[in-house]
């Protein structure tokens, strides 16, 4: 192999590393299916290679920095699902394409393991240890080899005979230099400080291996003990035992125990480590449930892009239709969309079907149908299933309406109660080729096309609801900006004055919180309701508000949480009102405040279930001439303690989904607001 430049090897090589097909599987999996950000997270924490395309990514994106405390998680976020499946594709090509001889596609085996093993061991003694940036020394044990793989990708017919070990030490170093004029470790630590991250991360890896690490930092010490953990991971050696005593005073019992928690862990992501025969033999596995996950990511988006042609809703309805009945052989297809306010879903008719469609008005209750049953349980439904004496007139209209005697219902998404499409078959096809990836997949691609138009209002007669919103809007803005055009006129006469200048702030922050607010009202569904796990939603939104409103103002957040059933709710609008709530809570507060969460299901007096959901603070509390008009725009907040901008948006939004929303505040106590959400009889049951 030709010397490259370091920099050419860091950059432009990314692309070629391999990444371990089981965590593709998932990976791609987790693309289909359309997993929260979490979901993601997990998977990338266990191969080095996928994260390292995610940051890659995440950095070309935007020229923000990356903090340290979630690095993979932050990066996430700056990334469509587009841009993660586009990600998945490539890696899973990447890896199918390479055939490896034996010994090679050993060595590769190795340094998977040893990067795993040292991530893992590295957020365990992170967590131990009360580092608070575990996320962060996850990545960083599993970036420690990380410039091992990516001299292996560009050279694995030779690399491996060019090295001692495939573990990373200083001799592999030495070899590195000889042969290509680098080493891994200023790879690795180039290829980090390319990110831009708020960390450490660098100085770490480049001086994995120095002797002499105790004034350098607790992570590059925390690196240097997950690898000598890493390098045996069948037994604990006596420098891992030597490194934790002189690093961080650890008893040999506490290593040990962590020791125990790391072979646990990585243990579990294959039982065959130590079998190399039997991990050859499930990596050719993988890679055929890999070529498979492939060809249905592939397909989606071939879909979704012949989809993203079409220009009216009409045409997309046409163009789903068309593409179910060649791609699946049936003889009709009936797109039917849900309408939580009125409580059914809609026939949506396509050209050249009976006007019939367009008259169907199906209760959700699974009771009247077999189309509501797949809305609120999911899955494939089968009408054959059902007995003669048991079907309903939906059912029996539905028949009709395909012009089949059976006929199959399939959900148009999988994360929240949206719509479903009906098929006509023929006695004699199988049920089961419905219930396969790819059928789920056109299906959902078709869903994702159609909510486009549902968030942008196109559907179910928004059109004359979306010229109120817009008036709404009108009057709304017109206080604020007229008080903004009196302020500028005293900015005239008195320049320089920061009272003025922080009260036209003020004001600029309501109208974009206003126009924030309607405009998102203007965009959303028809159907504003879905399932919603309240613990999830809470813990979402301070995972979102910690960088930027929490921590910075160190802001201690208490947490507890009612096991239940989820709730029927509008998600977007739950959440800004939560967003809403705890921002005015932290802004309220002195450093070092102090926010109580909390969720719990009670019954009323009448007889009805409510979901109760707690925000309070141990602040100074809201001054009694601004209590009486809480909820009433104001001026400004600074200095009040919540009533300030977001109390009027967050009244009205409790309005629009139905939830009541009050207040309690003593100066010697705090302030507590509670949202009260009625329960429906539409929640899906919690499986045990």
């Amino acid at each position: 192999m030709s010397q490259t430049p370091p920099t050419q090897l860091s950059r432009k090589s990314t692309d070629q590393l391999f990444s371990c097909p089981r965590v593709l599987v998932q990976f791609l999996d987790a693309c289909l299916r359309q997993e929260p950000r979490q979901h993601f997270v997990a998977i990338l924490q266990q191969d080095a290679a996928l994260a390292v395309r995610i940051l890659q990514a995440a950095t070309t994106s935007s020229s923000e920095p990356i903090p340290a405390n979630e690095p993979l998680s932050t990066a996430l976020d700056r990334l469509s699902p587009a841009t993660l499946s586009a990600i998945g594709l490539r890696a899973a090509g990447r890896y199918l394409e390479e055939h490896l001889g034996l010994s090679q596609s050993r060595f590769r085996q190795t340094l998977w393991l040893h990067s795993r093993v040292a991530g893992i061991a590295a957020r365990s003694l992170a967590e131990a240890l009360s580092y608070a940036r575990s996320e962060e020394a996850q990545l960083a044990g599993m970036l420690h080899n990380i410039g091992m793989q990516l001299l292996f990708a560009q050279d694995s017919a030779h690399y491996h005979t060019k090295v001692v070990h495939p573990a990373s030490s200083a001799e592999v170093c030495r070899h590195e230099l000889k042969a290509y004029g680098d080493d891994h470790l200023h790879l690795a630590a180039e290829l980090a400080e390319s990110w831009r991250l708020e960390s450490f991360l660098p100085d770490a890896l480049a001086s994995l291996h120095h002797p002499q690490a105790e004034g350098g930092g607790v992570l590059i010490r925390l690196l240097q003990l997950a690898h000598a953990l890493s390098v045996s991971p069948a037994h604990l050696s006596c420098e891992a035992l030597d490194l934790a005593q002189r690093y961080f005073d650890l008893a040999p019992a506490a290593v040990q125990e962590i020791f125990a928690e790391v072979e646990r862990q990585y243990r579990g992501f294959s039982k065959y480590v130590g079998d190399p025969d039997r991990l050859q033999q499930e990596e050719l596995d993988a890679s055929l449930q890999l070529r498979k996950l492939s060809f249905l990511l592939a397909e989606r988006q071939a879909c979704l892009v012949q989809l993203g042609h079409c220009d009216s809703l009409p045409q997309l309805l046409s163009t789903g239709r068309s593409l179910l009945l060649q791609k699946l052989d049936v003889r009709e297809t009936i797109f039917l969309l849900a309408d939580a306010h009125k409580g059914v879903l809609c026939g949506m008719p396509v050209n050249g079907q009976s006007q019939l469609v367009t008259d169907l008005q199906v209760p959700m209750d699974p009771a009247f149908s077999l189309v509501g049953r797949c809305l609120i349980e999911g899955g494939v439904h089968d009408s054959a299933t059902i007995s003669p004496g048991e079907i309903t007139v939906v059912d029996r209209t539905l028949l009709r309406l395909t012009a089949s005697s059976r006929f199959a219902c399939l959900p148009l998404s999988t994360k929240d109660p949206f719509g479903v499409v009906v098929i006509g078959l023929d006695e004699t096809q199988d049920i089961e080729a419905f219930a396969t990836g790819e059928t789920q997949v056109l299906c959902h691609a078709i869903g994702r096309g159609l909510r486009t138009y549902v968030q942008s209002g196109m559907l179910l007669g928004r059109r004359g609801g979306d010229r109120i919103e817009l008036r709404r809007v009108a009057h709304e803005i017109n206080n604020p900006l007229a008080i903004m055009g009196n302020y500028l006129q005293v900015l005239r006469q008195q320049q320089g004055n920061d009272e003025v200048l922080s009260a036209m702030e003020d004001e600029i922050q309501r109208v974009t919180e206003i126009l924030g607010y309607y405009s998102r009202q203007q965009e959303r569904s028809p159907l504003p309701v879905s399932l919603v796990d309240v613990k999830e939603l809470i813990e979402s939104v301070l995972t979102s508000m910690k960088p930027t409103t929490l921590t910075p103002r160190r802001i201690e957040v208490v947490a507890a949480f009612d096991q239940m059933q989820p709730i029927a709710i509008n998600p977007i609008v739950l959440r800004q009102i939560l967003i809403n709530l705890i921002k005015n809570a932290a802004e309220s507060l002195p450093p070092e405040g102090r926010i109580e969460l909390q969720s719990s299901e009670m019954l009323e007096a009448n007889g009805e279930k409510q979901v109760e959901i707690v925000v309070a603070d141990n602040g100074p509390g809201i001054a009694p001439q601004l209590f009486n008009q809480l909820f009433n725009p104001v001026t400004s907040s600074k200095g009040s303690g919540h009533a300030g901008l977001g109390l009027n948006i967050v009244r009205n939004m409790a309005k629009d989904i139905g939830v009541r929303i009050s207040c309690q505040s003593r100066p010697e106590t705090g302030t507590c607001f509670r949202i009260l959400i009625p329960r429906h009889g539409t929640e899906k049951p919690v499986l045990e």
